[in-house]
């Protein structure tokens, strides 16, 4: 519960508070390699972090529709359009009737 909650919140302090309790939950990993690109911006040392994270969380993951969505939005914040969709189709095809994937790849597609 408690890593459920830290979760939840959201904030780099909390899903590394979360991953420290349960390091191996791709969901967290995914959420942290997001999170950290999102308030760190784009540079050098955050993108390292976040694709190794995104990377570990696939390889842990499976077929987890809410990682792959997580490494399209991942791609699409370091400009990598072909993988963004890549990653999209597969969070699709796994939890089709989940709608905001299908946006998610439709303002992919718009911004193309």
């Amino acid at each position: 519960q408690i890593v459920n909650d830290l979760a939840k919140a959201g904030t780099l302090p909390d899903l590394l508070k979360a991953l420290q309790l349960s390091p191996s939950n791709p969901e967290l990993l995914s959420a942290y390699a997001h999170q950290i690109l999102s308030t760190g911006g784009v540079e050098e040392k955050t993108k390292r972090i976040a694709t190794y994270r995104i990377a570990k969380a696939r390889e842990l993951g499976g077929d987890n529709a809410v990682v792959f969505y997580r490494s399209a939005e991942i791609e699409k914040m370091l400009n990598n359009q072909a993988d963004a969709l890549k990653y999209i189709d597969r969070a699709i095809e796994l939890a089709p009737a989940n709608t905001e994937y299908s946006e998610f790849k439709k303002s992919l597609l718009q911004n193309n």
